[in-house]
């Protein structure tokens, strides 16, 4: 598999990034597809909630939207963050 460097200017109001926390001081980091965000409600705050929600169903420590924040994609590798489409 082919570790991929993203331009944040090619995913710029496409994907939204998503900081999570945990208690023990590890960060996810979750890219958001803003695809299917809608339109009266805000990005920002959607994008949480989708990472949140994609997060605590992946069986991690439970955390809340006060353990998140979002922000405009950084230029990364592909494996320093995950997709949620």
């Amino acid at each position: 598999m082919v570790n991929k460097f993203w331009e944040a200017e090619e995913v710029e109001g496409k994907y939204m990034e998503v900081i999570i926390s945990a208690k023990d001081g590890t960060e996810y980091l979750y890219w958001v597809n803003l695809v299917s965000s809608p339109k009266d409600e805000d990005e920002y705050d959607w994008s949480i909630d989708v990472a949140i929600n994609y997060h605590n169903n992946k069986g991690f420590e439970k955390l809340s939207k006060d353990d998140a924040e979002a922000c405009e994609p950084f230029s990364r590798d592909e494996s320093e963050f995950t997709f949620i489409t």
